[in-house]
């Protein structure tokens, strides 16, 4: 296999530090990076409530919020997350949540990166666990109608 080029990404595999993605589509985000995204989140989150403490933050917060929400949003999607309605529902009512003056002071970036995380990593094991069985089957029906 030749060097890859400026135009050919090199392919990332488990003896070069990439994350598998595991046969049953397992998360292509790995347990250090999930840890690594709580606490850019906590960290946010708290800038946020001590920028709020000041006024200040009511502006600078607004700005914070719409970086921190596209940025998340770009990871996830270069990270080959699959964006589904829950998913895009709990960012964008993250940054709605944090566009509301009092409610801002919630952790609610920290809160939605856990959401998030819950859905891959839980999502998908309970998702094979249940597959073949009668709850599956309802589901299936129930998804395509």
């Amino acid at each position: 296999m030749s060097e890859p080029t400026l135009t050919q990404p090199r392919q990332k595999n488990e003896t070069n530090g990439g994350t598998p993605a595991t046969a049953s589509g397992g998360s292509r985000i790995s347990n250090f990076e999930w840890g690594m995204l709580i606490g850019v989140a906590v960290a946010t989150d708290l800038a946020q409530i001590v920028l709020d403490i000041f006024v200040i933050g009511a502006v600078i917060n607004r700005l914070i919020d719409l970086f921190f929400g596209m940025t998340l949003s770009f990871y996830l999607w270069m990270k080959g997350v699959k964006m589904d309605a829950k998913k895009v529902l709990a960012i964008v009512g993250a940054f709605a949540g944090e566009m509301i003056p009092i409610v801002d002071a919630l952790p609610l970036w920290s809160a939605d990166v856990l959401l998030l995380m819950s859905y891959e990593k839980v999502g998908k094991k309970v998702i094979g666990a249940i597959s073949g069985t009668p709850i599956q089957t309802a589901i299936t029906k129930a998804n395509k109608k």
